[in-house]
């Protein structure tokens, strides 16, 4: 079976679907139905404030978890976590969002310029496709595999559109965010979904999914932090665009190293500006309130020149079935 097209983030409308994501620590799979609507949010405004994540959504059907104790077990973990949630939904839909994580993935925004030769023509999905496709080719590191792109954001003729589809114009600049994957992973995946006999419509990385969700409940700048035990995900939100996504091989169970290494990822965006302002942490409970005295004593205004010590928050996700699931419920969205 060869490997999927490369994914946009075109949605599908589909009455019922599952979302599979394999994360760094865990499988999980869950039927969703009725897709509309997205993220709100509350927060204190304490510096050490808990923010409260509600979500108008799909409504979750039934759940299955498994851990995944090394890359080795995978199909194992996956079978089982489909096993659970075939207890609680007779009927498992075809339709497929696979969620990844951000091991071993590498994401680059672009930009692409071009003039158009029929400025009075209008823009056609197929066009923006074409820009996309070739913004991700043009970056594309040598090791790895272009599996998802999309626009951030469009110019025409020096304008801020929303959606470019459709509009008139000579000159565009079209910024996109590429996310690759080793082209033997994603072959991995692959046969999964044809094991599995799922019917996939995209593929997309989790972390991606939540920082869009965060964006469209009015977040403009933020570094997310997905918390795992053993691993952890810096997302680096900017001008309500996500700049980048990194990995990092310690989490809640190593508090004392973690911060090191949240900074040492950090570095990579220390010349980028404007820096965020708000830290949100997300993941289990229990190992959020390992580091976050972490983030509270770590000195942010002397390692990256803020101006302000920035505004830490820890994310509660408000939804039955999925407290610690914000990546489930930001899957959900993208269908």
């Amino acid at each position: 079976m060869p490997f999927f097209k490369i994914f946009s983030s075109r949605k599908q409308k589909l009455d019922n679907f599952l979302i599979l994501e394999i994360g760094l620590e865990k499988v999980t799979a869950a039927v969703f139905e009725k897709p509309t609507g997205g993220f709100t949010s509350s927060a204190s405004a304490s510096e050490d404030s808990k923010e409260e994540v509600s979500f108008k959504g799909p409504h979750l059907v039934g759940i299955g978890r498994k851990n995944v104790p090394t890359t080795m077990d995978l199909l194992d973990s996956i079978s089982e976590a489909m096993e659970a949630v075939s207890a609680i939904v007779k009927d498992i839909p075809q339709s497929t969002v696979l969620g990844v994580n951000a091991s071993d993935m590498e994401t680059v925004t672009t930009v692409v310029k071009y003039q158009r030769p029929d400025p009075q023509s209008k823009i056609e999905v197929n066009e923006i496709e074409q820009v996309i496709e070739h913004s991700g080719k043009e970056k594309a590191p040598s090791d790895k595999k272009l599996f998802f792109a999309t626009v951030t954001s469009t110019l025409i003729d020096g304008t801020l559109v929303a959606n470019p589809v459709g509009l008139t114009g000579e000159n565009l600049e079209v910024s996109c965010f590429n996310a690759f994957k080793p082209e033997q992973e994603l072959s991995v995946y692959a046969k999964l979904v044809e094991e599995l006999d799922l019917k996939l419509q995209k593929i997309v990385p989790t972390s991606y999914a939540v920082a869009r969700g965060m964006i469209k409940s009015g977040v403009k700048e933020a570094i997310l932090l997905w918390v795992g035990l053993e691993s952890t995900e810096v997302t680096f939100v900017s001008n309500a665009h996500v700049v980048g996504i990194r990995s990092l091989a310690l989490g809640s169970n190593n508090p004392n190293f973690w911060m090191t290494g949240v900074e040492v990822v950090l570095e990579e965006f220390k010349e980028h500006h404007p820096w965020p302002q708000a830290i949100k942490a997300y993941g289990e409970a229990s190992g959020l309130e390992k580091v976050r005295p972490e983030l509270l004593t770590f000195p942010w205004t002397k390692k990256f020149e803020l101006d302000h010590f920035p505004k830490i928050e820890i994310v509660h996700y408000q939804q039955i079935g999925l407290e610690s699931d914000l990546g489930i419920a930001a899957l959900s969205l993208e269908v």
